[in-house]
């Protein structure tokens, strides 16, 4: 037997054990989210808005990997330069922990995509209707980090189940968005 045999049949036969233990994010269809580094969840996140967005018709402008330092949004659509967090439920907080979003950035909107171990939650926001700093009651609070330009937004399953953010299909990701297109250009018209 090969060294690498041995090593990759010993990694499968861990990964099968954990996946059968019946930790929920083990037995999840998204666990390889949770496998990832957090900047590589975030390259994944904004893929997948890509992909739906595309898959609904949409025009994306979008280049992966380019950085926060050629641009301050990930991606061009319907007009809009969107910023997109990806977060994974943490297993001992629970939340969703959305980091480095900035304040004072030429974004125009922003998608949190939320992945649980058996839901997906998508929430979308004007940069103007960011909680920056103040607590909302429904959305709860955008913090900025100590000594830093960052902010940090966290999510629980408990207030998506209050905003009703969860998406359980194309559509309801697209009706998310439309909605935020639809304040987008009324603030335009304003």
């Amino acid at each position: 037997m090969r060294l690498t045999e041995l090593v990759r049949g010993t990694i499968d036969r861990y990964e099968q054990d954990l996946r059968s233990s019946g930790g929920e994010w083990y037995s999840s269809p998204f666990y390889s989210m949770r496998t990832l580094q957090i900047d590589q969840r975030g390259a994944v996140g904004e893929r997948i808005c890509v992909a739906i967005l595309r898959e609904c018709g949409y025009e994306v402008d979008y280049e992966a990997d380019v950085t926060r330092h050629h641009k301050d949004y990930d991606l061009l659509c319907q007009g809009m330069r969107i910023e997109v967090k990806t977060a994974t439920r943490g297993v001992k907080s629970g939340t969703f922990q959305h980091e480095n979003i900035l304040r004072n950035a030429h974004w125009d909107g922003i998608i949190l995509l939320d992945i649980a171990p058996n839901n997906i939650y998508v929430a979308c926001r004007l940069n103007s209707e960011v909680p920056w700093g103040e607590r909302d009651p429904l959305w709860g609070r955008c913090h900025r980090r100590k000594d830093s330009v960052f902010y940090k937004w966290d999510l629980t399953v408990k207030r998506h189940q209050a905003l009703d953010t969860e998406v359980k299909d194309i559509d309801d990701f697209q009706q998310c968005f439309d909605a935020m297109v639809q304040r987008f250009r009324a603030k335009g018209s304003q």
